[in-house]
């Protein structure tokens, strides 16, 4: 199994490139890009043209130092709602050029939150919701189809909206019925909402999960806290992960750190390195080990 790394930890590290040889220098062969997952990010300023210069290059620069791309966030709005027609029409264009930009990489996935056509407080109109969500990714997986990208439905930590919950989204990803959309379960989004990952990835099934954002909390916030700082049975969601089967990536989405001095940031990738390979073990060992 193949340990990813969120890219915003390697800020600190200057150009792409940098980033990459880093994460590569502690033994992580894949990465969550997060270069586009925002409306106002400086890869949706470029024209046509330096955009796919740009992602080819790193596509070619992360291969060369035997990183993946393993997945790329989706951009995400700057309210948490597209209630407007030209506010759905922004965030499907920003979203095809992710799909887009995710190809050019060579990077398989395309992790996007659900469309909050009426707010993250719909509880009075699910039924709309869901109807907009689904005309939604119905296109994005047209789109992702020729591009040859699977887009990820990620289970959110939003407390009052029809489509957040893990059971939600199987629901909503069953309904659509396209096989070019599968489920990225989100730990710590589970752990909000006090469901066990371990139930969560039962739940989901080795047919559907697709991809990972792996962190912690203690139940009562979206913290982005390393394995094993928070509430969550690691040892149990390894199993899970195990017993359904999942070879994809083990990648972890954590807080930046921006505070953490620079002598220490080597020491603390090999710290968090050496967690979630704890968890790759018990996931990788067969049956009885």
């Amino acid at each position: 199994m193949k340990i990813g790394i969120y890219q915003n930890i390697f800020r600190r590290c200057g150009s792409f490139e940098e980033q990459i040889k880093r994460a590569a220098a502690h033994g992580f062969d894949a990465m969550d890009f997060s270069d586009m997952e925002s409306y106002g990010v400086k890869l949706f300023s470029l024209s046509a043209p330096e955009f796919e210069r740009t992602l080819t290059e790193y596509g070619r620069i992360a291969s060369e130092h035997g990183v993946e791309i393993s997945q790329t966030h989706a951009p995400g709005p700057p309210t948490a709602s597209e209630t407007t027609p030209a506010q759905m029409a922004q965030r499907l264009e920003l979203t095809t050029r992710a799909i887009e930009g995710a190809a050019m990489m060579g990077c398989p996935r395309l992790v996007v939150h659900p469309v909050y056509p009426y707010t993250s407080r719909d509880f009075d109109c699910p039924e709309k919701t869901r109807e907009v969500n689904l005309d939604f990714f119905s296109k994005l997986c047209g789109i992702a189809r020729k591009c040859g990208v699977t887009v990820c439905l990620e289970n959110t930590p939003s407390i009052r909206f029809s489509i957040a919950k893990v059971k939600e989204v199987v629901d909503f990803v069953k309904e659509l019925d396209d096989p070019q959309l599968k489920i990225c379960l989100d730990t710590g989004h589970c752990t909000f909402f006090q469901y066990s990952p371990s139930n969560a990835v039962r739940l989901v099934g080795g047919e559907l999960l697709e991809a990972l954002h792996v962190h912690d909390n203690k139940g009562s916030a979206d913290e982005h806290l390393l394995p094993f700082d928070g509430m969550t049975d690691w040892e149990s969601f390894a199993i899970a992960l195990r017993d359904v089967g999942y070879k994809g990536v083990l990648s972890m989405e954590l807080q930046s750190y921006p505070n953490l001095p620079e002598p220490l940031f080597d020491d603390f990738l090999d710290h968090l390195r050496r967690r979630i390979i704890y968890i790759a073990a018990i996931a990788d060992a067969k049956k009885g080990e």
